[in-house]
């Protein structure tokens, strides 16, 4: 590992990685203000380009020859070949649906997680939707993303899978991270970011602070939406409130 800049002349420092340092962004679970968070103890070259990644690449594809931040939808599966640190933050798999379907119709400047939704399609449509982009996208997302990747080809390859085995995979790659955050409770993700970096021996521009960033317009409330469809939205998330409960747990114990 290379020598810190001066941190009393500069206040901060750059870790220069001698592992790789992987976030495992769960869509609509903050993570776009946590990646801007985490840069600021990464120089640019030591932050991969996000854009390849966006594709869900196997690790070795991409011809990495050292270690750097590497930040994307990706699950555990990247991860477990890419080695190093890792980090995730999950959401209550209510507010997370919520938030998705809003940012997917209205997503602003920002990118929708696939093509645009029908332009008269209510929550309901969307929950009830069979396209499977959109399905991928709702059930139990959270909890396939971190037992193997977020992507079709792996739920279809893992379709025979039972849900008690799924979790139970989900679960022990969970606990297995260096960081376990929610996205509720953004001040204790910063301390546990914070408080791992300072193990390493890197400070950080005291004023950085986790900004809230791509934000959903038009959001829906949950208080506003009729039961029935909060009782779909947890019937199709099962697996993830059960994961979530989890991550809360474990986001406790990581802070101490």
């Amino acid at each position: 590992m290379k020598e810190n800049i001066d941190v009393k002349k500069h206040g901060f420092s750059h870790w220069t990685p001698d592992r790789n340092f992987v976030f495992i962004h769960i869509p609509k679970s903050g993570g776009t203000s946590i990646r801007t968070y985490l840069e600021n103890y990464f120089s640019e070259d030591d932050i991969f380009n996000g854009v390849n990644l966006l594709n869900y690449p196997n690790y070795e594809d991409l011809k990495i020859n050292r270690p750097m931040l590497l930040v994307s939808h990706f699950g555990y599966s990247f991860f477990r070949q890419s080695g190093g640190f890792s980090m995730t933050v999950l959401r209550d798999p209510v507010e997370r649906i919520l938030s998705l379907f809003s940012y997917w119709k209205d997503p602003g400047k920002g990118r929708p997680p696939g093509p645009s939704l029908p332009a008269d399609m209510d929550l309901r449509g969307f929950l009830n939707s069979n396209i499977p982009y959109i399905w991928m996208n709702i059930n139990n997302a959270q909890t396939w993303q971190l037992a193997f990747c977020h992507n079709l080809k792996t739920r279809k390859r893992f379709r025979n899978i039972r849900p008690y085995e799924l979790l139970d995979i989900a679960i022990k790659n969970l606990r297995s991270f260096d960081i376990v955050g929610v996205c509720e409770d953004m001040n204790q993700v910063k301390d546990q970011i914070d408080n791992l970096f300072s193990k390493l021996g890197v400070c950080k521009d005291s004023g950085a602070v986790i900004d809230r960033k791509n934000i959903s317009r038009s959001r829906l409330d949950a208080a506003d939406i009729d039961v029935e469809l909060i009782d779909m939205i947890k019937r199709k998330t099962k697996l993830d409130s059960a994961l979530y409960k989890e991550a809360v747990n474990l986001s406790n114990k990581k802070i101490t």
